[in-house]
């Protein structure tokens, strides 16, 4: 199988682009393609380009899978449900739709300290001072109106041409149970909660008429019992598992620090014999995309935007070949990088850490994410033979001419992406 990873398909390209980078890696699967990120994400022109995107893609190559995703561990303040069109005030949201610790009986946490992800906050009437997430809420995975919230944002999702679901945290509840002397029953009735929730989403259907595919993170053999022990378990529930791979130190010294053998293996004892995706992750801050796409043998935070272009480059191609040849032999599929989030200010040089997000090479010198095609990375023809070694010499022979007008066409179309970051 190959994948690629492409955060996201609505406004970064044109359809002929999208159709083209298909082609080129000979993708059977596109990992994050479309993301409902705020109650908005999915309505409005982003929603028109990506059915159009999307669409243009299948027209092509029917059988490339598009996996949307959807975010678990957060909700947000003021939420839209995607098909019925209900709406919720930041208020509402919070009374009604988050996880209450004293609902369970948990100690030394309140409900807003839990929602402020920090005890030692400031309350304040209806939320928090403290906004992370965007300004999210933690929601309650056993309420049926989150269930139903959720489950309309993945039949949103199919219906704008999608073809799976990617669920990032879909477990949330069941650590804050965890580690606030939660007892193993409610731990238990948290796990049956998502994985009711994964179900209803599989019966729905895609736009060709087939069930969606699930996808989530590996949990780690901690959730063994309680998945098998769930009435809704069943073999093979999930489609693929993905994993974060690799991670920081493994990018900076191109070398495994991770077990894999033992991943591996605990995730057929958990999961049965699916498939293993791995693809490089990204948060606020010091990530691993940030390493990737900014870091370079030698970096300073006083040098990192002086150039040093050469050491950035071979450092990316280094990182691709090591680990693609690496999860390889561990049976791990590599989602290969063409478009995604690297970095998200500029404050360079002089700041004293890369937690910053500092953006030492933003693609096409303008804008806040990593891109293949950018020529600050330049990593997309390497990419693409690694993807289709037997055929590298064509292929770069053909990448000639199409990158030149690529970055044409893509460095006009990128002013959109602003767009899409304001809705």
């Amino acid at each position: 199988m190959k994948v690629i990873l492409y955060e996201d398909l609505r406004f970064s390209r044109t359809k002929e682009q999208l159709v083209q980078i298909v082609a080129d890696t000979g993708a059977d699967l596109i990992l994050r393609s479309a993301s409902r990120f705020s109650k908005d994400s999915l309505h409005g022109i982003g929603s028109v380009n990506l059915a159009e995107n999307i669409a243009a893609i299948h027209s092509k190559f029917p059988n490339t899978k598009i996996i949307g995703n959807v975010y678990w561990q957060i909700i947000g303040r003021g939420e839209r449900d995607d098909i019925t069109g209900q709406l919720w005030t930041s208020q509402q949201v919070y009374d009604t739709l988050t996880f209450d610790p004293t609902k369970y009986n948990l100690t030394g946490i309140t409900k807003c300290q839990i929602q402020c992800y920090d005890s030692s906050c400031t309350c304040i009437p209806g939320g928090y001072t403290d906004v992370q997430f965007g300004g999210s809420y933690i929601p309650d995975l056993s309420i049926p109106d989150v269930q139903l919230l959720y489950i309309h944002q993945a039949q949103k999702l199919l219906e704008l041409g999608c073809d799976g679901i990617w669920i990032d945290g879909p477990f949330i509840n069941v650590g804050d149970v965890a580690r606030y002397g939660g007892t193993e029953a409610t731990i238990q009735y948290f796990y049956d909660a998502n994985l009711y929730t994964m179900e209803q989403i599989r019966k729905l259907k895609t736009l060709s008429g087939n069930s969606p595919m699930i996808a989530t993170w590996y949990s780690g053999t901690g959730s063994t019992k309680y998945l098998q022990n769930s009435p809704y378990w069943h073999d093979k529930f999930f489609d693929f598992v993905t994993i974060s791979a690799p991670f920081i130190d493994e990018i900076i010294t191109i070398s495994p620090k991770q077990d894999y053998d033992k991943i591996v293996n605990d995730i057929k004892v958990n999961y049965g014999d699916v498939p293993i995706i791995t693809y490089m992750d990204w948060w606020w801050n010091n990530h691993p995309m940030w390493y990737f796409s900014q870091w370079y043998p030698g970096y300073t935070d006083q040098e990192c935007c002086n150039g040093h272009y050469e050491e950035r480059h071979n450092h990316q191609i280094n990182v691709l070949r090591y680990f693609t040849k690496f999860f390889k032999l561990k049976g791990i599929t590599w989602a290969y990088p063409i478009h995604c989030p690297g970095c998200s200010t500029d404050t360079c040089p002089g700041v004293t850490t890369p937690d910053s997000g500092t953006c030492c090479a933003k693609s096409f010198g303008q804008y806040y994410s990593y891109d293949a095609l950018a020529p600050e990375h330049n990593t997309y023809a390497e990419i693409v033979s690694l993807m289709n070694p037997p055929n590298k010499m064509l292929i770069l022979g053909l990448l000639a001419t199409i990158t030149a007008g690529y970055f044409l066409v893509v460095n006009r179309n990128y002013n959109t992406i602003k767009k899409m970051k304001e809705v």
